[in-house]
């Protein structure tokens, strides 16, 4: 790593850090991750129970419901879609 840096500075280029946020996946990319349709995430239309099914959540009325109502959710049936928004949007189960 060194030598790169080295390499780096002799070259007068500039080295960045940066963190870049996961996408949901390539179907999502044009979709905006700020609004969730519970109807395409099963556990989320779950624990949703009480919304038309044609609700739209932002990411952090998501992330909340998915932490809050986390008993109710059927992990074993969980899709990896719907993994790869609850990684997105951060969430953090207690017991999983």
């Amino acid at each position: 790593m060194g030598a790169y840096i080295s390499v780096i500075i002799a070259l007068g280029l500039n080295l960045s850090i940066q963190e870049v946020a996961p996408k949901l996946n390539d179907a999502d990319e044009e979709k905006n991750p700020y609004e969730i349709a519970i109807k395409d995430y099963p556990q989320l239309k779950l624990i949703s129970w009480q919304l038309k099914d044609d609700a739209v959540l932002n990411a952090l009325e998501a992330k909340n419901m998915y932490e809050r109502n986390q008993k109710y959710i059927l992990f074993n049936e969980m899709t990896e879609h719907e993994k790869k928004l609850i990684k997105q949007l951060g969430v953090e189960f207690n017991d999983h």
